[in-house]
């Protein structure tokens, strides 16, 4: 809109920006547009520029006055979302948010180098280590860092009030994948949530949640209140906009060959994972697969197989239907042929379609804490000996910084404060306490111990099933710690994300943008699908005309055709 600020009261409410001496400008303040009885917009005015005594102003509400206010300035390190107190934590070990904001559950800040053949004691830095006490159970070590990871759903919370809104409904709280979500890091020097979550712009943090999930934040521009439902409801419940020919003024206009692309069809999706060993065993490259021979089988077939005989082979285990692979673990000097499971974050392609869903909110790697035990069980009848394991995330994104102790040091080197990497927001699955996983240091050898399923430590995966003592010739095991439903994989034939949220998204054919210019009768949702002649499409954009009049009698849409 345009102001004339040569009109004295236009001056007194702009405080005379105009003028030269003036330094300031209003900013943030409320603004109501009405035409007769129609509400057009109800929120926010951003002054844009002065130019020639007039004022061009913008005015902002709904989501465009959080993407508005917030895309281009405010980063999640600006907002105050408060901290992490530590309490008690031994005892929320089992509960999920929104009983507890966060959980002190191990977490692998460096893996370290041990023997995988006999009891040596490895080097793994862990943070929030827990030890095995026959007396008191599981405690805490003592001396050991506490680095609490947060519900990402507390998060988003966080978030959402920081910036001035309030969350009425969200229907992420009822999802049971959503919920066990915690933020993955190795912060120690603060447990401010504005410093463990990655430095992203709010309105970037907002569409990762939503990619991730297929949600929608609908936001009530009358009172700032949001709603957080899924895209396919939203879709299934709005009522369809219908325009009729009679109500178009103009012939179309067609522009081919588009290159927009929305991630709300999920087409093609993908991680966007860091180039690490773990990573690029859970997304193998289409080149590779090919190259490999593949083999479907039990897992103790595939044991009886030998290494040097299959360079390039994959393995379908049958029962817990995961695809996995040799390789080689250097261990006391020697390489031991060992076990990885392959292909669990693998994208979902569509070669007929350009839409692309990138997601920049990933799986933490998933490592085996394991604890070497010898001797008699707690009954006295039985010796063993073996590895118990628990399924522990790796910190992945955790820069140290460079903390000085004389001045002079800061002054000639520099400083430089702990921080996350920005690239990432790391997740894993929080599944409370669970038993032990145990591996026989014998050959294939299951040995019964009740005991152990008395055992319970805290664990937290990527996906369902877990691959312990991996040394391809002695006691290894595969664990299906929960079922299908709790994964972070994509592909559905893994019970992965496709089936939980995409599979039944909307399709839109981004690749011919269509204008069509029809008669204005009321102000149109912008989110619903029109149906025009007949078509559905997914509407882009509405332009709107206001004048001193009022509305101007014809509305501009941009579209995509829905198919």
């Amino acid at each position: 809109m345009d102001i004339d600020l040569n009109h004295p009261g236009n001056r007194k409410i702009y405080q005379s920006i105009n003028r030269f001496d003036v330094t300031g400008h209003p900013t943030n303040r409320s603004a109501l547009l009405l035409s007769g009885p129609n509400v057009i917009v109800d929120g926010t005015e951003v002054i844009l520029s002065i130019e020639d005594n007039i004022a061009k102003i913008q005015l902002v509400s709904g989501n465009s006055e959080l993407n508005y206010l917030y895309a281009g300035k405010t980063t999640i390190r600006q907002l105050s979302l408060g901290s992490l107190s530590l309490s008690a934590e031994y005892n929320n070990l089992n509960k999920l948010y929104p009983d507890v904001t966060h959980v002190c559950c191990p977490v692998i800040s460096q893996k370290g180098n041990y023997k995988i053949d006999d009891s040596s004691q490895k080097t793994d830095k862990i943070f929030n280590e827990l030890e095995w006490d026959t007396r008191n159970g599981v405690n805490y070590k003592s001396g050991t860092t506490m680095v609490p990871q947060p519900f990402l759903l507390y998060c988003i919370d966080k978030i959402i009030e920081a910036i001035g809104y309030s969350i009425e409904e969200n229907v992420l709280k009822d999802d049971e994948l959503a919920k066990r979500l915690i933020v993955i890091h190795g912060i120690q020097s603060s447990t401010d949530i504005n410093r463990i979550l990655p430095n992203w712009k709010v309105d970037e943090f907002i569409t990762e949640v939503e990619k991730l999930f297929n949600v929608i934040f609908l936001i009530n521009q009358f009172t700032r209140k949001i709603k957080i439902t899924r895209m396919k409801s939203f879709y299934q419940n709005s009522k369809m906009i219908e325009i009729s020919n009679d109500d178009l003024v103009e012939e179309v206009q067609k522009s081919y060959d588009q290159e927009e692309s929305l991630y709300i069809t999920y087409d093609n999706i993908k991680y966007s994972l860091p180039s690490s060993r773990w990573y690029n065993y859970q997304n193998l490259t289409d080149e590779l697969r090919e190259k490999c021979g593949k083999t479907t089988a039990s897992l103790k077939e595939i044991l009886s197989y030998g290494f040097i005989n299959y360079p390039y082979h994959l393995w379908f285990e049958e029962n817990f239907r995961i695809w996995m692979i040799h390789s080689a673990y250097p261990s006391g000097g020697n390489s031991y042929a060992c076990w990885e499971i392959v292909d669990q974050l693998k994208n979902v392609s569509d070669e007929s379609s350009d839409n692309e869903c990138e997601l920049k909110i990933v799986p933490s790697e998933i490592y085996g804490n394991n604890v070497w035990l010898t001797g008699m069980d707690f009954g006295g009848y039985k010796y063993y000996d073996g590895w118990i394991t628990s399924a522990c995330p790796v910190i992945s994104n955790t820069n140290e910084g460079e903390v000085t102790e004389y001045a002079y040091q800061e002054i000639e080197k520099g400083s430089t404060e702990e921080s996350v990497d920005d690239s990432y927001l790391f997740v894993a699955i929080y599944l409370g306490l669970k038993p032990y996983m145990y591996s026989s240091y014998y050959m294939n050898e299951e040995v019964d111990q009740p005991v152990l399923n008395s055992m319970l430590v805290p664990q937290a995966i990527a996906y369902p099933c877990f691959i312990h003592y991996n040394r391809s010739s002695q006691g290894t095991k595969i664990t299906k710690l929960t079922d299908d439903n709790l994964s972070l994989a994509i592909d559905s034939s893994q019970g992965g994300l496709y089936d939980r949220y995409y599979q039944d998204s909307i399709k839109v054919d981004t690749k011919t943008e269509y204008i069509f210019r029809f008669k204005f009768e009321s102000l149109y949702d912008s989110k619903a699908i029109f149906l025009i002649a007949n078509k559905k499409y997914y509407c882009k954009e509405l332009h709107y005309t206001v004048t001193p009049d009022g509305i101007a009698p014809i509305v501009e849409g941009t579209f995509y055709l829905v198919e």
